[in-house]
């Protein structure tokens, strides 16, 4: 991978490493594509924020478990979509 790349590569690691260290080629990396693109070091510091707010909401016992149940109609409509993407090889961003 070169220095500079996609966004969507700068937005990958940059949600990667909210989870685990990155590499160092990927630290360098993304710290030289958030040096170009303000978009994306927005993006970043609104994850880390996000990110921060859950986990102190986990810890001070605020967040509860969300069971989403959907109806048998949203099932089939994801469920059509999916199968559409797999045989058109569609790889868009829904």
């Amino acid at each position: 991978m070169s220095a500079i790349f996609a966004c969507r590569e700068a937005v990958r690691l940059a949600n990667q490493s909210l989870d685990h260290p990155l590499t160092l080629i990927q630290r360098i990396e993304l710290r030289t594509h958030l040096a170009m693109c303000q978009a994306c070091r927005v993006y970043r510091r609104q994850s880390r924020a996000l990110s921060r707010t859950i986990a102190r909401g986990a810890q001070a016992g605020l967040l509860v478990p969300v069971t989403v149940e959907l109806s048998p109609a949203a099932r089939g409509r994801i469920a059509q979509a999916l199968r559409q993407r797999l045989t058109t090889g569609d790889q868009k961003d829904v």
